[in-house]
């Protein structure tokens, strides 16, 4: 942490002009994350996303709440899975199917639904396997997170090689049912252009910055022990001054 910090140009983009310094600081990591998976992987823009069926998993988290309104704006059909504490906000945000995975079965739940076009499972690789079955023929899943590596067991080499033969074994499963699905793991990958998209979406009044708590730098390890919280709505930021 740094009151100032010396980068490239390329590497920084204006702030939105009707957001404070503490709600433009909560978009910049999340919208890099989403953009990345909404148009370079997914596909997904203002004119293809219009009906299609999209679930967001962890819906509370700041990519599911920024997916959320941007989707919602481009005329997508929203299903998310949060924990109660998200519902109100979801709801707000205008998600068409919200589950609550606090008091209820959420597998269960989702198998019971039609199948997703995409599925944003910003979750992780624990719930890959279910993305994955409960996608449409052709659907597509992102998972937020680097690609598995088996090297926990294993060391890096081998564990690598192992992980790209396990989803190969579970694309030719997929084939064989006839239900090809389409999986990303989203790395992070910088483009200053999706900065300035992201301005443009804020001032467009697409997208709103939700921010769960603005601690002082006083408190900055209580902040930091905040964010292994599951029912976290949005992002904690931390100011540095006021």
């Amino acid at each position: 942490m740094a009151e100032y910090v010396v980068v490239k140009e390329s590497q920084v983009a204006l702030k939105p002009r009707n957001l404070t310094f503490e709600e433009a600081a909560s978009l910049p990591y999340t919208a890099i994350q989403v953009c990345n998976a909404l148009l370079n992987q997914a596909n997904l823009n203002s004119k293809s996303a219009k009906g299609k069926r999209i679930l967001l998993l962890t819906g509370n988290s700041p990519v599911g709440l920024f997916t959320m309104q941007l989707l919602k704006a481009w005329g997508g059909d929203i299903t998310t899975a949060v924990p109660t504490a998200g519902l109100p906000m979801c709801h707000e945000l205008g998600a068409d199917d919200v589950i609550v995975y606090t008091v209820t079965n959420f597998e269960a739940e989702l198998k019971k639904r039609r199948r997703f076009d995409v599925i944003l499972n910003a979750a992780g690789t624990i719930l890959h396997r279910l993305c994955v079955d409960i996608s449409s023929p052709g659907g597509k899943v992102i998972t937020f997170t680097t690609t598995p590596v088996l090297s926990d067991k294993f060391d890096v080499m081998i564990g690598s090689c192992l992980a790209v033969v396990l989803q190969v074994v579970a694309w030719i499963k997929k084939l064989k049912k006839g239900m090809l699905t389409n999986f990303w793991w989203d790395n992070f990958s910088y483009d200053r252009e999706y900065l300035v998209k992201t301005s443009a979406f804020v001032e467009e009044g697409k997208i709103s910055p939700i921010i769960e708590t603005v601690y002082d730098i006083d408190d900055a390890v209580f902040a930091f022990q905040q964010l292994g919280r599951f029912d976290n709505v949005g992002k904690n930021v931390l100011r540095i001054s006021s």
